[in-house]
């Protein structure tokens, strides 16, 4: 249920639709994201639907929210624009969560987790691309 309501956020695209990074396209976004999603709403025992929801939910959603955007940025090298189409938000709230969960990781324990997370995504990419 929930991945579908990825696809059509990837095609609505917000504010900034129609910008994507060279080389990829929506479905491969979408790809990408599912995988975050899943990933982040499991680490934090989020439901993945919950991180798609339009208001900004409890602090623990919305950080999961944040996080899975930051690494879909970091990791994955996707625009703003395109995490934002994802969530259903502005390409400068992607910013802002991006530069919170900078913040964040000058905490050791926060920093290894995410660290952590970059290492699995970056694994299971690797093992995706053709």
């Amino acid at each position: 249920m929930w991945r579908e309501r990825v696809e059509t956020a990837a095609r609505a695209g917000g504010r900034d639709r129609g910008r994507w990074a060279a080389g990829s396209s929506r479905s491969m976004a979408v790809l990408r994201a599912a995988r975050v999603i899943a990933l982040v709403a499991a680490e934090r025992g989020v439901p993945p639907v919950r991180l798609l929801e339009q208001q900004r939910g409890m602090a623990r959603v919305a950080e999961a929210r944040q996080l899975a955007m930051y690494l879909m940025h970091v990791v994955d090298g996707c625009l703003y624009a395109e995490i934002g189409g994802v969530f259903g938000r502005d390409r400068t709230t992607v910013a802002h969560a991006c530069a919170a969960i900078e913040e964040r990781r000058e905490v050791l324990r926060y920093d290894e987790a995410v660290s952590r997370l970059e290492r699995v995504l970056a694994t299971t990419a690797r093992g995706t691309e053709s």
